[in-house]
């Protein structure tokens, strides 16, 4: 009788231990990840105080702290830099003075980045070393980032320590209130006169302004030129599929967000969705409306659906839509 009894005691000790290895495992969360990301909004020029105020916004959790905050050029030379600056707000604005020697240097064709450099670890930004959902360890953040063209990660000798570089996926050019119009005081008046009374019966000219350029892509060009086309300015044609109500990792309060189907122009049967989001005045569409998109492919957004599951397409931040 005592054999019997204790045979069905190890017994239900094994069944127990078996439980509590499967309570283990089936306890695993899987970690939703939001990838880094910085948007370099606007750039605003005082010509009185000769101060550029520059506006971003990211997804970094208010209250992380930057080493550095910089303004590149073509050639990844920082032409502005601030030092030790804290992420307080989803839309974020830094000022910079202009001195006379830099208005004279800034181009007016060419376009500027903005990078963002922050530094993890136990004591500084913490708070992102043990949050998987936005950042992590450095082991986590090579395996999703080791690719990347926008986020760079350099270690440390401390394994729980390292080095962020964010760099903005889109571009801007200076206002034109930023550069230096030659005087014309010492030109001496006959001349001006002259050349006065030489245009006085002709017409005046019509101002001409150059179109950003947008390149068009199909379902097709983003499957199999995803990586050549980041970054870029594109214009995608599709059927509205859905209207989002509401978009938790939205960039802005004010933005609307878009599924939107980019098959062949002649059948939107098939599922080639892209996610389009516009930051300002949002046009007012529904479900099946043909529209045009241009703007910026930042990366992929990945969402639920009832039918599919969990779903990765691409991600365009809008400058327009126009319906057709």
């Amino acid at each position: 009788m005592r054999n019997t009894l204790f045979i069905l005691f190890i017994i239900s000790a094994l069944f127990l231990t078996g439980c509590g290895a499967n309570s283990e495992t089936n306890s695993e969360v899987i970690v939703e990840r939001e990838l880094l990301e910085v948007v370099l909004k606007q750039f605003e020029f005082d010509e009185e105080t000769l101060e550029l105020t520059v506006k971003f916004s990211s997804n970094l959790p208010n209250g992380t702290k930057l080493e550095g905050l910089y303004i590149l050029d073509a050639a990844a030379e920082p032409l502005f830099e601030l030092e030790d600056y804290t992420i307080e707000a989803d839309l974020s604005q830094v000022v910079f003075t202009v001195n006379e020697q830099l208005r004279e240097e800034i181009n007016d064709d060419e376009e500027y980045h903005l990078l963002l450099k922050l530094f993890i670890s136990e004591s500084s930004n913490s708070e992102l070393l043990h949050n998987k959902t936005i950042a992590g360890s450095f082991t986590d953040m090579q395996e999703v980032y080791s690719d990347s063209s926008f986020v760079s990660l350099s270690a440390s000798n401390d394994p729980n320590s390292y080095s962020i570089e964010l760099t903005s996926a889109n571009k801007l050019t200076m206002p034109d209130k930023v550069f230096k119009v030659e005087e014309i005081e010492e030109e001496p008046i006959e001349e001006v006169e002259e050349v006065e009374e030489t245009t006085e019966n002709e017409e005046p000219l019509e101002e001409t302004h150059v179109e950003e350029s947008f390149e068009q892509v199909t379902a097709t060009d983003l499957k199999q030129n995803f990586d050549k086309l980041l970054g870029k300015q594109i214009e995608v044609s599709g059927e509205v599929t859905q209207v989002i109500e509401y978009d938790e990792f939205a960039l802005s309060d004010t933005s609307k967000s878009f599924l939107v189907n980019i098959s062949d122009p002649n059948n939107y049967s098939s599922n080639n969705a892209v996610w389009v989001e516009i930051l300002e005045s949002p046009p007012t569409l529904l479900e099946g409306s043909i529209i045009s998109v241009k703007g910026t492919l930042l990366d992929t957004y990945t969402y639920d659906s009832v039918a599919a599951g969990r779903v990765t397409v691409p991600f365009i931040l809008a400058s327009s839509i126009t319906p057709r």
